[in-house]
């Protein structure tokens, strides 16, 4: 079992007997633990030290971050499937608050995703539908990778494609996705790299 903290080159991680797929799927399962490697982007504001004890909260027995900037994750087959209703109901909560209640978002009329996280589709009332509202799919990002990490899709197949489609016509007024996001973060870093060995 990885230790909390191991260096990923003190181990092999997969200690569970787990076998990668052909579709390279990250999600090693053994007779008792799962093997979960999440994506960098989603530790991007956060430190080493922050992931472990994050790791350590959850329950996690195993936590290895990598020198990509991806963690691997060591837990019970319990814990696994107690993490992925977790993250449900976290996107059932998120919905309720956008569409309900007082800090509802004015353009928002309804909300509803695919069982794998893989697409969500927010209809809006057109009126009072902005640009700005687009900024709300940054939350189902991240929902929806986690979700995906540990459901057991590989890193480099993750996305989550947000449509905003107006709820009389049906058209489809605005589409962003995950994907796109962490594309451009990584070439805002690779810009903002460039910039300070250039000195500017």
């Amino acid at each position: 079992m990885a230790a909390c903290g191991q260096d990923a080159s003190n181990g092999d991680v997969n200690k569970n007997n787990g076998e990668e797929n052909s579709t390279g799927v990250q999600v090693d399962e053994g007779l008792f633990n799962v093997d979960v490697t999440l994506p960098a982007a989603l530790f991007d504001s956060m430190t080493e030290e922050d992931i472990k004890k994050t790791a350590e909260e959850n329950g996690y027995s195993g936590c290895v971050v990598h020198e990509d900037g991806s963690v691997t994750y060591t837990m019970t087959k319990t814990k696994h499937k107690e993490m992925l209703e977790e993250l449900k109901k976290s996107m059932d909560e998120s919905i309720k608050n956008l569409t309900e209640g007082e800090n509802a978002v004015a353009s928002f009329m309804s909300i509803d995703y695919t069982d794998d996280y893989s697409e969500v589709n927010i209809q809006v009332n057109a009126d009072e539908y902005t640009q700005w509202d687009n900024f709300y799919a940054l939350a189902f990002y991240m929902t929806g990778a986690y979700y995906q990490s540990f459901a057991g899709v590989a890193p480099d197949k993750i996305d989550v494609v947000v449509h905003f489609i107006d709820g009389d016509t049906k058209e489809v007024l605005s589409t962003t996705s995950y994907r796109d996001y962490v594309n451009e973060m990584e070439s805002s870093g690779d810009t903002n790299h460039s910039n300070e060995s250039s000195g500017v």
